[in-house]
């Protein structure tokens, strides 16, 4: 099984701002090693020869229409509801350091 080590899980968790206690980072330690290992096994299959799909039903098309833009809201009107705005941008707290 690959080896994911304990700082890696802690970086992740910090990054996506979790914690964890000893136990359940062991866990995620076992399982990011799963998910590796089943990541590997698909870079081994032979993809030389196959074409590339954008749909898996053969010759499917996707319908489109026009894209015209409809009943818009102007900026201020838009913004009037925001609890603070700046240069007509929306202004939010920090959520990260």
């Amino acid at each position: 099984m690959s080896e994911v080590d304990i700082k890696t899980v802690e970086k992740l968790a910090r990054l996506s701002q979790l914690d964890f206690n000893e136990e359940e980072k062991a866990t995620l330690q076992n399982e990011f090693g799963k998910i590796f290992d089943f990541v590997s096994q698909l870079q081994e299959v032979d993809t030389e020869n196959v074409e590339g799909m954008t749909s898996v039903v053969k010759n499917a098309s996707t319908p489109q229409r026009q894209d015209n833009p409809q009943n818009q809201i102007s900026r201020d009107n838009l913004q009037s509801n925001a609890p603070s705005t700046e240069m007509g941008f929306f202004v939010v707290p920090k959520i990260m350091d």
